[in-house]
């Protein structure tokens, strides 16, 4: 299906080629077009032609996420993707979708707006405005409204509402316990600027590899951190892992490839999709439409000598996650720490230091205000109810003065005598 590759090459040239507000828009009203027909396409049932339509969509949600990527940070993302959930098919929401997209239009040369179904790392809301990188408002879009805020807090409007609500909480104060969460969730911030990322290493790699004869080729991007890149007609499965660590005398080496940034529906919460890298459309487009795949490998035994030398040991889990320990019980890390250096092109020392500084601020156990917090959030939906009452309102959509979430046409707004952030 040659025209669908050439209207991808379309979207990536206008995805680069972002310059306003409502090109931003228009690109996703575009993709809600082309999700909408690979949903028609797939129903119709031609096995002949699923694959096809499946690559064609992971690349346009990819291009989405891209889009929110370019817009928000790493830690805002990761909030909104918090919540388990499947992708949300459109066909049966397409009026909803379309009258969503009708309502903003009007405000879209002034506002940054994201509607979260054409992604797969937005898990709650149905549209996002991004005020800031690290600042946002959720929009929950119905037919009707419900006026008051006891019967906004029940039913599937109240599932809704209360994500939203605990949400948002937590990133204007930096802790809270959030939507049927058992524990406090508190932010840690880290200092970890002034690192070099690898990302600067990908242009030049990809070149060399589209060049050789080979159809492969590699660099040290520090000691124990290499980078491959392989011509997808050449099969990773003949290139042996082995060769690329054994060239670079690696002891303990562990290997992944960037495939699934575009490929695994989560992979986009916790790291950048390849067409938001900081490298040549060129090289972009190579990796969204796998003609060149990246491999990275890591030698465990240079990342277990950083830890240790900081004092740490460094181990991973039966399931393969990454711990820490000075002595006793490990501390357990997500994933997602590895697959920063693998993935994300971090340098290796970064993310030792960022996880290092985690372990020691989880022993510093809860703050008074945090107690104090935790002692007096409500519990039960009457004081639930009360508490919102206490330090928010209800007013209208129209009303231009900073909000929390919207439901329907109701925004909720703090009540100026409170700051969450003292």
């Amino acid at each position: 299906m040659d025209t669908l590759l050439a209207y991808r090459y379309e979207l990536y040239d206008r995805f680069e080629n972002i310059s306003s507000t409502y090109s931003f828009w228009n690109l996703q009203k575009e993709l809600v077009k082309a999700l909408l027909k690979c949903e028609e396409e797939l129903i119709k049932g031609n096995e002949a032609e699923k694959d096809e339509w499946l690559y064609h969509q992971a690349r346009l949600y990819s291009i989405s996420e891209a889009m929110v990527w370019s817009v928000l940070e790493t830690f805002t993302i990761r909030q909104l993707g918090k919540f388990e959930s499947g992708r949300t098919a459109l066909l049966p929401q397409k009026d909803t979708i379309m009258g969503i997209i009708e309502k903003f239009e009007p405000l879209a040369n002034e506002k940054i707006f994201i509607l979260a179904d054409t992604t797969r790392c937005i898990t709650t809301g149905d549209l996002i405005e991004v005020k800031a990188t690290d600042q946002i408002h959720i929009y929950e879009c119905k037919t009707s409204t419900p006026m008051e805020i006891e019967e906004m807090v029940r039913g599937r409007v109240g599932r809704q509402f209360s994500k939203n609500f605990w949400l948002q909480e937590y990133l204007e104060r930096g802790y809270g316990t959030l939507y049927r969460a058992d524990l406090i969730t508190r932010t840690i911030e880290v200092d970890v600027t002034g690192y070099q990322e690898h990302f600067s290493l990908l242009d030049q790699l990809i070149e060399e590899c589209m060049r050789n004869k080979s159809g492969n080729s590699s660099v040290l991007a520090e000691p124990g951190l290499v980078y491959a890149a392989i011509k997808y007609e050449e099969d990773p499965k003949e290139v042996d892992p082995e060769l690329i660590t054994g060239l670079y005398d690696f002891k303990e080496p562990f290997w992944t490839g960037l495939s699934g940034l575009v490929e695994e529906p989560r992979e986009s919460i916790f790291h950048m999709p390849p067409l938001a890298f900081p490298i040549s459309l060129k090289s972009k487009k190579l990796l969204m439409e796998v003609g060149v795949i990246i491999l990275c490998y890591l030698d465990h035994e240079v990342l277990k000598d950083k830890f240790r030398i900081k004092g740490f040991e460094y181990t991973t889990s039966k399931e393969g996650f990454p711990q820490l320990s000075k002595g006793g019980d490990p501390i357990q890390f997500h994933p997602r720490f590895m697959n920063e250096i693998m993935l994300g092109f971090q340098p290796i020392e970064k993310v030792v230091n960022q996880m290092t500084a985690l372990y020691d601020s989880t022993l510093n156990g809860l703050t008074d205000e945090e107690q104090k917090y935790i002692n007096e959030r409500p519990s039960s939906l009457k004081d639930f109810v009360n508490y919102i009452c206490e330090n928010y309102e209800l007013t209208s959509e129209d009303d231009n003065s900073p909000g929390l979430i919207s439901i329907g046409s109701k925004k909720l707004k703090q009540k100026t005598s409170i700051d969450l952030k003292d």
